[in-house]
């Protein structure tokens, strides 16, 4: 036996009985200290016992579930209807408020190392508080709770402090009133406000990503005082957030999250041009587009369709000023340019049909989010694996960025923590399993893909469109009326004229429309002696289609996302693999969420990524809201309230402050998905204002900062300790967006590393 599970055991059975129930009410040290304070919570203290220590054998996995006993349900956990009685003699998993009819009880307190749980050979023994926790929990009437993830978050009533408490003065916004309510829990005081140089340099660095310039900052600095102070520092924020550099700085958690990359990421490696999508992220978050609709867009953009376009959907629509230089020059000037040149006004009454193409073409675009997976293009790859893989990649980053859930992990199985079972899991892939995508090749702009030409690629391909349009206006003319053949009654091309060459007489049957430039070429050659002016003119044209070719090729293409025209049916998978086909499943969302907010189910129709992506947005949601302002809030604080951000689920860390999570996440719905608003509320409060010096009183409460009773400390990220060296060094540039650019490296580095 484990000599740690053994020792451990033992003080269990022969110590923790006298400890806990004798009659001295003695405790050892400061194990039971927190235990007896007040009543055990289920969700916060008992529900991550038994999801480390039970729910592997005893949790939602079906298929590998042992003595057909399931803890993670209050049917399983009561062995019945939790909310009656049980009067009968019949000893079940837990009799609340009976010790000796609760089976887990009797099985953790066994000394028969058969019988005892959690069993020996899973190396998980109960500590001294964690059984002191379960005799508690089941001695006050083992109150249960669902998960707090999978309940509608629920609006909290804001705490307040009597009218003479001296923190009153200190609460700025609701933020700060959740906070200081559990800190002073903990014993704990805020931290005094950081001096407002170190506020300024602290948040142009949390929303722009670069330090505060020098001469605005000794401006605001020149009139600081205690009464100005508050002002000054609400009015950098207010120009950060107007800032086009918010953008850049606020994409780049969400570019983690979209697996974004400059290149395949196998073996070739491959350069592709995903960074238009990118740059439309930078423009969604710069125009503040709602998270909702910003969802909507990159979950199913492709599927919008004109007559379910509203005013919201319309915008953000391109503005000048927030173009990089890329896209203005060496083009017209901004000042030069009519609405037509820089795209629809956002305004509802200018709205036309110009609006509603580039409302659908963004939409689109942002489809990118889901094709950002990597590509596979080894030779001896099957493609329908490399299919597969894409599929339950955009399955399992969808399930991570909007639901906070591990939903991989029930990809050759039941998931073993949390109510996801394998059938669950692809359900959600079939939202994604209909492209048209066939996984072959290494293809980095593999379709469905879109061209995005910057603007002066859109003015170059009207120029090249019209003068081709004229030329092939002005053959058309000329041949009519001067070549013959033309006139021929004989409409089959098959049969040649009697007045030209066999190949000749036949491309001139070609509508000049559909001539391609080796036909041009024949043309032009047989011509150059008989018409030289028509020679030339043929030659014109076939430069000017080459011209168009060559800038085609040379606009980018994102791949984006795309429906077959016949749906695919999708399939379990037994084991995870690819050619393993099990039962056919019907395209969902995990049954345990479906009782949230309606799917739009209509019999005969298969859902679509569309249905997915408003369900994911609608009110009766409970993650996705909860799951966004934890990561917006981890980007200022280093961690969020939940401290598992990607997983929310059994195995996750409860939150720190869940009326604070549940409040942020409604008022964030309230206040109609705005990011900004959140943004500004978090890095206003007087919580973020606080200086990160620390006392010794401070880190041994709190050495993990959990109470947030002063600013956290934490690295920057390696991309804005390169900016910090070339701002400082006046190295910076500020364009916005465009391809990539490859950094400096010193000349030989490739030839050493490979």
């Amino acid at each position: 036996m484990n000599p740690v599970y053994q020792i451990t055991n033992r003080f269990m059975r022969e110590v923790a009985p006298t400890v806990i129930s004798g009659a001295s009410g003695v405790i050892i040290g400061m194990i039971l200290t927190s235990v007896d304070v007040k009543a055990v919570d289920f969700n916060t203290q008992v529900r991550p016992i038994l999801s480390d220590h039970c729910f592997q054998c005893h949790g939602p996995d079906s298929q590998h579930r042992k003595a057909n006993l399931r803890l993670d349900t209050p049917e399983g956990l009561f062995g019945g209807n939790h909310e009656s009685a049980i009067t009968d003699a019949e000893i079940v998993p837990v009799f609340p408020g009976n010790l000796n009819k609760s089976a887990i009880w009797g099985r953790i307190r066994s000394e028969d190392m058969d019988e005892i749980m959690p069993p020996p050979e899973a190396n998980k023994p109960l500590n001294a508080q964690q059984v002191a926790l379960i005799e508690k929990w089941i001695s006050e009437g083992a109150p249960y709770e669902s998960h707090w993830a999978f309940l509608t978050p629920e609006k909290p009533e804001i705490p307040r402090f009597s009218e003479k408490s001296e923190w009153n003065s200190w609460v700025k916004n609701p933020i700060d009133s959740f906070i200081l309510r559990k800190m002073l829990d903990q014993g704990l005081e805020p931290s005094p406000e950081a001096p407002l140089n170190l506020l300024i340099r602290r948040v142009n660095l949390d929303l722009l990503g670069l330090p505060a310039p020098v001469e605005p900052l000794l401006s605001v600095l020149k009139h600081d005082s205690s009464k100005d102070k508050d002002f000054l520092y609400k009015e950098w924020v207010q120009k950060a957030l107007a800032s086009p550099h918010y953008g850049e700085r606020m994409v780049w958690p969400w570019l983690d999250a979209a697996r974004y990359a400059d290149s395949n990421g196998y073996q070739a490696d491959r350069e592709r041009t995903m960074w238009p999508w990118r740059d439309w992220a930078i423009r969604a978050l710069n125009d503040n587009m709602p998270f909702d609709q910003f969802t909507v867009y990159q979950i199913a953009g492709d599927l919008l369709k004109r007559e379910n376009l509203g005013v919201k959907d319309l915008e953000p629509s391109p503005k000048p000023e927030n173009l990089g230089v890329k896209d203005l020059e060496p083009s017209p000037k901004p000042e030069n340019l009519g609405v037509k040149d820089l795209g629809p006004s956002p305004k509802a009454e200018n709205l036309g049909v110009k609006d509603l193409e580039w409302a659908l073409f963004e939409a689109k675009l942002a489809t990118g989010f889901l094709r950002n997976h990597m590509i596979n293009g080894e030779g001896g790859r099957i493609p329908e694996e490399n299919r597969v893989d894409y599929v339950l990649d955009m399955t399992e980053t969808v399930g991570t960025v909007w639901m906070g859930l591990t939903v991989g992990c029930s990809r050759c199985h039941d998931h073993k923590f949390d109510p996801i079972s394998q059938k669950d899991y692809y359900a959600l892939s079939g939202f994604f399993n209909q492209t048209p995508v066939n996984g072959g090749g290494g293809d980095p702009q593999t379709p469905p893909n879109l061209a995005v030409p910057d603007w002066l690629q859109r003015l170059q391909i009207s120029d090249l469109k019209n003068k081709r349009d004229s030329l092939r206006n002005d053959l058309s003319q000329w041949e009519k009326s001067s070549v013959e053949s033309i006139s021929s009654d004989n409409d089959d091309p098959s049969e040649p004229s009697t007045d030209l060459p066999d190949n000749i007489s036949r491309i001139l049957k070609i509508h000049v429309s559909s001539r391609n430039r080796d036909q041009l070429a024949e043309l032009k050659e047989y011509f150059r002696e008989l018409d030289a002016d028509y020679s030339r003119q043929l030659g014109t044209l076939a430069s000017a289609l080459k011209d168009l070719e060559d800038l085609n090729r040379a606009i980018p293409k994102v791949m984006v996302m795309e429906d077959r025209s016949e749906p695919r049916t999708t399939f379990m998978l037994n084991r995870g693999l690819y050619n393993q086909h099990g039962a056919e499943v019907s395209t969902d969302i995990p049954e345990f969420l479906s009782g949230f907010g309606s799917m739009n189910k209509v019999e005969g129709r298969q859902l679509s990524r569309l249905d997915l992506a408003r369900w994911l947005v609608s009110p009766d949601n409970p993650l996705t809201a909860r799951v966004t302002v934890n990561r917006v809030w981890q980007m200022f604080f280093g961690y969020g309230l939940c401290r598992t951000p990607e997983d929310f689920g059994s195995q996750g860390k409860p939150p720190t402050h869940p009326e604070l999570l549940d409040w942020l996440a409604v008022e964030f719905q309230e206040q109609g998905w705005d990011m900004k608003w959140l943004v500004h509320t978090i890095v206003t409060s007087a919580t973020y204002r606080q200086s990160a010096a620390v006392d010794s009183e401070r880190l041994e409460k709190d050495p993990d900062n959990l109470f947030l009773s002063r600013s956290p400390r934490f690295r920057w990220p390696s991309w804005m300790i390169r900016d910090q060296a070339l701002a400082v060094a006046g190295l910076m540039q500020n364009e916005i967006g465009g391809p990539p650019v490859y950094p400096y490296q010193p000349e030989g580095v490739w030839a050493d590393a490979t």
